[in-house]
Order: C-alpha cells, then structure tokens, then sequence
C-alpha cells in the first residue's frame, strides 16, 4: 500500500491531504489512523495520539481514501496563537512550529491489513494558493514576501529563516560532515560541501558589509520544532543593537539600503531581504505585525498619513418620561424620551503606506488575509535611542487589530506611475468593557 508521503513545512490553513491506494485489492473495510502533534524534540513524540480517526463504512469498490487532516491539526496548535499574553510574541515561535507523525492500519476484503506510519514532518498556522496545488510545502527560505520593504529607524523587526527538513536544509553542511567523518573519512575543509547556510552577510549600499559566520551550535541546533525557523534581527533598532554586540559599526541607520544575505560556503546567496531606511519628519509612521501566509510574523511599516475615527454602535428603546411631584405628573425638556443602551465604540485608523514598489501588493493581499495582525503607532511605541543603541520592550507596545478593509486594488507602475495603499484597521476590542 502506497501512503502519500509528506516532507517539509505545511500550513494548517490549507488543506492536508493523508491518501492511500492499494491496487491489489478490491475494496477497503476500515481506516484508522492516529495523528500525534508535539512540539519541542522531534524523538519526543507523545505516548498517545491527538486525533484518532476511524471509518468504517462509506468506501464502496473505491480503493483509494483520503482525509484531510489541516482542521484537527490546528485546533492543537491554534492555542497557543489565541492567548497572546506574552511580552515575546514578536521574538519567539510560541509553540506554533509542531511536529506530526501519523500512525495507520487499514484493512481489507482479503482479509489483510497494512500498518506503519507516515514520515515526521512539520506544521504552522500558515497558508498556501489555490493554484499552487494539494499539499504544499513551503520552499522559501527567508519565510517573508520577496518585496524591497521600506523600513522606519525605531522598528523592531525580525526575519523568520526557514532551515528546511530536519538534517537536510540549510544545515545540511554540518550533517554531510558528520556522515564523512562516520564513514570513516576526514574533510580538510567545508567547502567541499556546496550546500549548507555558512554566513549571515549584512551587506551596505556603499559595499561595507558585516559577515558573520553562523556557527554549529546555531544553525544545526538538533531537533526542535521551535529551531527549524530561526529568527534574525532585521529592524534598524534590533539589528543595529546586534551589530553593535558582534563588535561592528556598520551605519545601517544612514544608509541607502541594506541587505541581509544567507550564503553558503561558496559565498553563494540562498535568499536575501533588501531593506530601506526612510526617514519621515511630517507624519508618525505606523508599523503592522501580521502572521502570513508562512506562518510567521511579518511587518509592514505605513509611513504616511494617519487618521483615527471611533464607530459608536448602541440600541434605543421609549421610556417613562417624568415622574409626579406635588400630586401632579410632571416632566421636562431634560428627561429623554428615547433612552440608549448598551453603547460602546470602535477605534478605527485609515493609514497609507506612502510611496512603495509594485511588488508591496503580495505584502497588502497577505495583510487582508491574516488572522492575527498587531498595530505599533509612533506613539505607542516603546523604542528609545540610546546614544549608538536603542532600548525597548519586546512586545514594542503591540495592540490587536482587524484589517477592516475587504477590497484592494493592486497597484501597477504603469497604470498609477505612483503607488500608495491606504488601510483601514480596527482595534480588536470595544472601548468600554462592559458586562454585554
């Protein structure tokens, strides 16, 4: 019997298709199947199963089963993305980087059954496109649109880096070394091995760079869940503090652009972000956290004009107007007839991203398409300049919003020469807290 085989990074906002199909039989009696979800060390797979699925009935002459699995797998893992009281939510994975492993025993009208279990591979609050196909596996390395992103100097910004699978992505130079010295021989050096992320490059429009030699005990960090998306400060404020800590004074902040590289032990780039610092004297510029469609916090920054407005929702019902007074009944002008109740209110902001390259469009339809965005408003934010450093919380003052909005129009250069996008968000909660 053949089980479809899942490899690599999936997101549990699409479908995950498990099928089996068996040619020399002719019909299939029962399924069951035991899906197990943990997080931490991938050889700490729990003693019980998550899910257990079993059918019976309903398969007919038909020897081919599929289930998909992406629901039962994210309501494990959903948990943890819900509760964000945690003053790390932009620095950590949260626990939203899971293991699954999937045990089977299927029976047939021979009499037969087949049982193992299908390969360890991983899952994430993320999504993939229609016309992309049925059980798409992430391949992106740096998990964050591929657009140039302008960047503001007090934001706090860090780059999800996808390793790939276990012992065989981005690390896979350290596991190919361990495999030569297993057998026996000896390398008398890793660039015999092209493959593998050996060093972070911040490279500088000017050509200064900084390059910093990603060491074992980083990258190949063995087998948490956590650890197969690393985290890489990317912000002017925290990769400049990063910098300063490795000992470098590389000027990001007065830079044209700056780039982040991953090379492998060819100098060759794996992936790579460009970032540019934009300086905005006039407006107070408001940056958007949002989980993507990899899963991870991405950031946006809306450098130009903001407006705040509030939507004031109530219900009104008649009342009794007046009351008696010296035998008579009596009322007046500041008596309402007509009574309100259960008011509360919205905030809402309208912000406009300034101009931008035709590529921010993936960065706003991902944007309308998360279910989890926070909101960093100048004033709200916690970053300090500190002489050459920066000091903030981690969380930098982040707030729950909703993108209101629910229609755009992507922007081409030919059609707008210009392209600006204007947003409206709304605060995730009510103004009042009331008992309704």
């Amino acid at each position: 019997m053949a089980l479809n085989t899942l490899q690599g990074l999936y997101g549990t906002r699409s479908p995950i298709y498990i099928t089996w199909s068996e040619a020399s039989v002719t019909t299939i009696n029962s399924v069951e199947m035991e899906v197990y979800i943990w997080t931490g060390e991938r050889a700490s797979r729990p003693a019980s199963p998550h899910i257990t699925i079993n059918r019976t009935t309903g398969f007919g002459s038909n020897t081919t089963h599929t289930t998909d699995i992406s629901s039962l797998i994210a309501d494990q893992i959903n948990i943890n993305i819900a509760k964000l009281f945690n003053n790390n939510i932009l620095s950590e994975q949260n626990n939203r980087v899971a293991w699954v492993q999937i045990d089977y025993d299927v029976t047939y009208n021979t009499s037969t059954n087949d049982t193992g279990s299908s390969d360890i591979f991983q899952v994430i609050e993320g999504y993939s496109y229609f016309d992309e196909g049925a059980n798409y596996a992430y391949t992106q390395t740096i998990l964050s649109p591929t657009s140039d992103q302008n960047t503001y100097e007090y934001n706090v910004e860090m780059m999800p880096i996808y390793l790939g699978e276990y012992e065989e992505g981005l690390d896979i130079v350290y596991s190919y070394e361990d495999r030569v010295i297993a057998d026996g021989g000896t390398i008398e050096s890793l660039q015999c091995a092209n493959i593998g992320w050996r060093t972070m490059r911040i490279l500088l429009d000017d050509g200064t760079k900084y390059d910093y030699a990603v060491p074992e005990n980083v990258v190949h960090t063995g087998d948490q869940a956590e650890d197969r998306i690393k985290l890489f400060p990317s912000g002017m404020a925290n990769l400049k503090n990063w910098l300063l800590t490795q000992g470098s004074s590389l000027d990001i902040i007065n830079s044209t652009w700056y780039k982040l590289q991953l090379l492998d032990t060819f100098e060759n780039i794996i992936d790579e972000r460009k970032f540019i610092p934009t300086c905005e004297i006039k407006y107070a510029p408001v940056q958007l956290a949002y989980i993507s469609r990899y899963g991870t916090w991405n950031y946006a920054t809306f450098f130009k004009r903001s407006e705040e407005t509030i939507d004031v929702t109530k219900e009104e019902y008649r009342t009794i107007t007046g009351n008696v007074q010296d035998g008579a009944y009596r009322y007046g002008l500041h008596n309402p007839v007509y009574k309100k109740y259960n008011t509360n209110g919205k905030r809402r902001l309208t912000i406009n991203s300034g101009f931008v390259d035709e590529a921010f469009k993936e960065v706003m339809e991902q944007l309308l398409l998360s279910e989890y965005v926070l909101v960093v408003t100048q004033e709200a934010s916690t970053v300090v300049k500190n002489g050459s450093s920066y000091t903030y919380a981690i969380n930098n003052g982040s707030v729950a919003v909703n993108v209101a909005t629910s229609s755009l129009t992507k922007q081409k250069e030919v059609n707008e020469k210009l392209i600006n996008y204007t947003l409206d968000i709304e605060y995730a909660f009510d103004e009042l807290n009331t008992t309704l």
